[in-house]
């Protein structure tokens, strides 16, 4: 009896868990956490040449939090893209963990930042186990380059990483499109986020593989991913003679103004 009931309970447990994951669908329309809930809104000209935001995010920080939150409109032509650059930012707790960003460079105007983020409701924290389960919706954010990087280096005290990467500009310009895209068909059908499937750093990967001819390999820096940097480097992306010299003149150290 006790031996089928040690069977037993892990097997309803799962079966729980699998049920909630096949009848939960998701919803733009929640309690989100603050700085996740006003995502940005985009449009695109008739040619498909300039891409326009609204709500893109600007709070400033300091050490105990946002000291003011502001949303501003940008407007873009991706012919005037001149590049792209890669942020890492390493979970203290495991550096095998970590967030990847993007920013997308101009030649006439700000940069912009772009991250796929886990959507939190304001009483949820990130959790990896969770969002295995459908916990959290996928969330395509769009920042000024000063709000992403102070967000972590400041309030949150992470070390982050900044590298230039070598890509021609029309691929440049075809994964910008593509997120700007996606981010007007998340605003009518959510997706959800998911720790190993569609997380900030394999939606990157998939987009890059889709809209462009480079065919980025499947890694492990999909699932553990702050690994993607050096995965990066070695496929050439991010020049250098070593990736520990590269590295360590990326970095932008915790609690240090970066802009």
């Amino acid at each position: 009896m006790r031996r089928s009931l040690r069977i037993a309970v892990p097997t309803v447990v799962v079966l729980g868990a699998v049920l909630v994951v096949m009848v939960r669908t998701p919803s733009n329309d929640r309690v989100w956490a603050e700085y996740l809930a006003k995502p940005a809104s985009v449009s695109l000209s008739v040619s498909g040449t300039q891409v326009s935001f609204a709500q893109v995010r600007n709070y400033t920080y300091d050490a105990t939090g946002p000291v003011t939150k502001e949303y501003v409109s940008r407007t873009y032509d991706i012919d005037a893209l001149t590049g792209m650059r890669f942020l890492m930012e390493p979970f203290p707790k495991n550096a095998s963990f970590g967030h990847t960003l993007i920013l997308f460079d101009f030649e006439n105007a700000p940069s912009i930042a772009f991250s796929v983020e886990a959507r939190m409701e304001a009483h949820e924290t990130y959790s990896p186990y969770a969002g295995l389960f459908n916990e959290f919706e996928l969330s395509y954010t769009w920042g000024t380059e000063e709000d992403f990087i102070t967000r972590r280096t400041v309030f949150l005290a992470h070390d982050v990483y900044m590298y230039d990467l070598s890509l021609p500009k029309d691929v440049v310009q075809k994964v910008f499109l593509a997120f700007a895209i996606e981010t007007q068909t998340l605003e009518a059908h959510p997706r959800f986020y998911n720790t190993l499937l569609h997380n900030c750093t394999n939606e990157l990967a998939r987009m890059v593989n889709e809209q462009t001819d480079y065919k980025l390999p499947w890694d492990f820096s999909r699932i553990f991913t702050g690994t993607a940097d050096e995965y990066l480097f070695n496929l050439g992306f991010i020049h250098g003679v070593s990736f520990e010299e590269v590295k360590e003149a990326a970095r932008i150290r915790g609690n240090e103004r970066a802009l």
